[in-house]
């Protein structure tokens, strides 16, 4: 997303979205804004700093770019928190370019692009990934941290976070191989490629969590038709009264979770 000497710096400074959930929520009520009716006929909450001028044409732009996002019902209580990017440091961590707090489904981002980085658009697409997955089912392992469903079991997120080659909610110098962050740039990825945007480029997580065709399928599919339960299938049979039968039954298990028989 960023030049190399700002890669690692952004990484970390991502890490840090759980850290901020009593502090990103603060700044709301401090400036201007509201709900936005937009063109998908979704309402969505954006509030912008008092250090900004009031600009209700800048702020209802910023609700009709949530609503072109890939997406399903928890759009509507996103909200999204516009302010400098000093005021975002304060509030996400120091160097952080945004954060997200699950606890609030609060994003905080600036309006502006970075110089020699990603624009505020992936930045803002990014922490909606991460909106996404809290909204979202992966048992036994939590979306956030895993990813979803499809998209995970295409990673190979369980078998590779056994293997020690993934680390859920990786911090520091592990952030590149978390797949939570994966999920959540894949995420942005996914939506530059539909809306025919530049891709950002893919530098702060591993090479290895970049999605195929397939894996960017399997991702919007959770995101528009989400996994929310197991599925259960029957099968029966019968032995004759004499003698030693066996009987097999082949079952698919596509997806990574709990399996029960």
């Amino acid at each position: 997303m960023r030049a190399k000497a700002r890669s690692l710096r952004f990484a970390v400074a991502l890490a840090a979205v759980a850290a901020v959930a009593g502090a990103a929520g603060a700044p709301a009520a401090l400036g201007w804004g509201g709900v936005y009716p937009t063109s998908t006929g979704e309402n969505v909450r954006v509030t912008v700093s008092d250090r900004y001028p009031v600009d209700e044409t800048m702020a209802r732009g910023w609700a009709e770019y949530l609503a072109s996002l890939l997406h399903g019902p928890e759009l509507v209580r996103v909200t999204l928190y516009l302010a400098p990017y000093s005021e975002v440091q304060a509030l996400c961590g120091f160097d952080a370019l945004a954060c997200y707090s699950g606890q609030r489904e609060l994003i905080v981002a600036p309006r502006e692009d970075f110089p020699e980085g990603p624009t505020a658009q992936a930045v803002v697409a990014h922490e909606y990934g991460h909106h996404v997955a809290a909204n979202r089912l992966n048992p036994p392992w939590d979306a956030s941290g895993y990813g979803t469903k499809r998209w995970a079991s295409r990673i190979g997120v369980c078998a590779k976070t056994e293997a020690l080659t993934l680390f859920p909610g990786g911090q520091g110098l592990r952030y590149r191989l978390d797949p939570g962050e994966g999920f959540a740039e894949g995420y942005r990825l996914l939506n530059e490629l539909r809306a025919g945007r530049p891709e950002t480029a893919w530098d702060i997580v591993d090479a290895s969590l970049r999605p195929d065709a397939a894996t960017l399928a399997a991702l919007e599919q959770d995101v528009v038709d989400p996994w929310t339960r197991p599925t259960v299938e029957r099968r029966s049979g019968s032995f004759a009264p004499r003698g030693r039968a066996t009987r097999s039954f082949r079952l698919a298990t596509p997806l990574d979770g709990t399996l029960r028989i």
